[in-house]
C-alpha cells in the first residue's frame, strides 16, 4: 500500500485541526512519512466540518462558518461535560441515517489515507446510531443498517486502508437496550465491541456476560475505555477490571497504569495494548500538560502503546498528535516510529498484510537511531565527554508481531 500523495503538501491538508503541523513543517513531513494506524477512533467524533456546514442550522450560526475554536492549539474544554454536550449536539445533527454515516465514513477514511494511515479501528456509538430523532429514543434495527453502510464505504477504500468496525457501548447501556445490544454483537460485519463511560461508575454485571458472549459465540474482539485520568484511583481500578473481568485485548487510554507496577506487570503478562490519545488527554484535563503525559514512561516500562487521535474534530488530526508528542514530551523521531510500529504489531491484520509497513518502519527506526547516535557523538565531542550509551529501545516494538487475525467468526 504505497502513499499516493505529495509528501510536501499532505501534512497540511486535513479535515481536522493541524496547528502544530504548520509550526513544525520539517517534523510534520517526517510524521507524514510514517505508515500509521488509528486503533482508538470514533466516527461520530471525526465528523467532517464540511458536512456540518451543509446543514445550515441555527445552532451553528457564528461558529461553523469560520474556524472552530477546537482548531486553536491552546484550546481546552472546561470539563468533560462541555465536550460531551458539543459531541452530542454535533453528531445528532448529522448522523441521522445510514447514508449520512456512509458519506462521513468515506470522507474520514480518505482523509486518514492522505495522512499515511493504513489501518483503522472505526468505532460507532451504539446509542448514537440507534437514536431515532422522530421518536426521541433509541430503536432496534437502525444500527445494523448503519454498520452495513459504513462497511460498504470502508470496503471501497481497500487496499489503501483497512478498516475494522467496532460498536461502542456505555457502562449504563443495558437497561432498556438489551435487544439493541443483541442485534449489535451478532452482526457479521462488526469486528468488535468497546466500552466507554465514566470510570467512577463500576462495570455492571451485564457487561461481562455480553463481552464474553460477543467473543466466544460471535468471534468479536474486545476493548474498553479505562485509565484515562492518570492520577485518579478509580482509573487504575477500571484498567484492572477491563483486563480481568472483560478479557479485553486493548485498553483505550490506560495511562493510569503508570503509577501501579503490579498493573504494569499484568498488562505485559496479558499482552495488552494501550490505545493512548495524548491530545485528547490534554484537552480534557486528564493530564495537566502534554509534558506530563506518561506515554514515555510507559514505553520505558515495556508497555505496548499506540498513538491515536480519538475524536479528531475536537482534538486534532493524527499527524498533529505525533508532532505534539515530539515537541512537548521530547520523544525522538525513532521513538515516534516505534510507536507507529506498535500500531501495526497490535493491528488485527494477517502477517502478510502488515509485513510491508512494518519493514518500512523498522528501516526508518534504524536510520533515525543512527542519526540520533551521531548527534550525541558530536555533542559529546564538543563537550569533551564520553559518548553516552543508548538506552535499550522500548520492548514491545522490538518483539514479534503480537496479533494476526482475519475477519471475525460469523455466527
Amino acid at each position: 500500500m504505497e502513499a499516493r500523495i505529495d509528501p510536501d503538501k499532505a501534512p497540511f491538508l486535513s479535515l481536522y485541526p493541524q496547528p502544530l503541523s504548520q509550526l513544525h513543517p520539517e517534523l510534520s513531513r517526517f510524521v507524514q512519512s510514517l505508515p500509521k494506524t488509528e486503533s482508538h477512533f470514533h466516527l461520530e467524533g471525526a465528523l467532517p466540518l464540511p458536512l456540518l456546514q451543509q446543514l445550515d442550522l441555527p445552532i451553528f450560526d457564528g461558529f461553523f462558518g469560520g474556524t472552530p475554536p477546537y482548531a486553536d492549539r491552546n484550546f481546552r474544554f472546561r470539563n468533560f461535560t462541555q465536550f460531551a454536550r458539543d459531541y452530542k449536539e454535533h453528531s445528532r445533527a448529522w448522523f441521522t441515517s445510514p447514508e449520512r454515516y456512509a458519506e462521513a465514513a468515506a470522507m474520514v477514511l480518505a482523509d486518514l489515507r492522505r495522512h499515511n494511515v493504513r489501518y483503522v479501528e472505526l468505532s460507532i456509538g451504539m446509542k448514537d446510531a440507534s437514536y431515532d430523532a422522530e421518536k426521541g429514543r433509541c430503536v432496534p434495527g437502525r444500527l445494523p443498517a448503519i454498520i452495513d453502510a459504513v462497511h460498504a464505504a470502508a470496503k471501497a477504500m481497500e487496499p489503501d486502508i483497512t478498516t475494522r468496525i467496532y460498536a461502542t457501548m456505555r457502562r449504563k447501556d443495558y437497561e432498556g437496550y438489551s435487544e439493541i445490544i443483541e442485534e449489535t454483537i451478532r452482526h457479521p460485519k462488526l469486528f468488535g465491541i468497546d466500552l466507554s463511560g465514566s470510570e467512577a461508575r463500576p462495570i455492571e454485571p451485564w457487561t461481562s456476560d455480553v463481552w464474553s458472549r460477543a467473543r466466544d459465540v460471535y468471534g468479536k474482539k474486545l476493548k474498553a475505555h479505562a485509565g484515562e485520568f492518570h492520577k485518579r484511583p478509580e482509573s487504575a481500578k477500571a484498567v484492572r477490571h477491563a483486563i480481568e473481568e472483560l478479557g479485553v485485548c486493548q485498553v483505550e487510554h490506560g495511562i493510569a497504569a503508570v503509577h501501579h507496577p503490579e498493573l504494569i506487570d499484568l498488562i505485559k503478562q496479558k499482552d495488552i495494548t494501550l490505545g493512548t490519545c495524548p491530545q485528547s488527554n490534554y484537552k480534557l484535563h486528564a493530564v495537566k500538560t502534554l509534558h506530563d503525559h506518561p506515554i514515555k514512561d510507559l514505553m520505558k516500562e515495556g508497555v505496548r502503546c499506540t498513538v491515536n487521535s480519538d475524536d479528531p474534530f475536537y482534538f486534532g488530526g493524527i499527524n498533529d498528535v505525533y508532532v505534539a508528542l515530539a515537541t512537548q514530551t521530547g520523544l525522538s523521531k525513532s521513538e515516534l516510529a516505534e510507536l507507529a510500529l506498535n500500531g501495526f504489531q497490535a493491528a488485527h491484520l494477517a502477517p502478510e498484510e502488515k509485513a510491508a509497513p512494518m519493514a518500512e518502519l523498522r528501516r526508518i527506526i534504524e536510520r533515525e537511531r543512527q542519526a540520533e547516535d551521531a548527534a550525541l557523538q558530536r555533542k559529546a565531542a564538543l563537550q569533551n565527554a564520553p559518548f553516552p550509551s543508548r538506552t535499550p529501545a522500548s520492548g514491545p516494538s522490538q518483539g514479534p508481531d503480537r496479533r494476526a487475525s482475519q475477519e471475525p467468526t460469523k455466527s
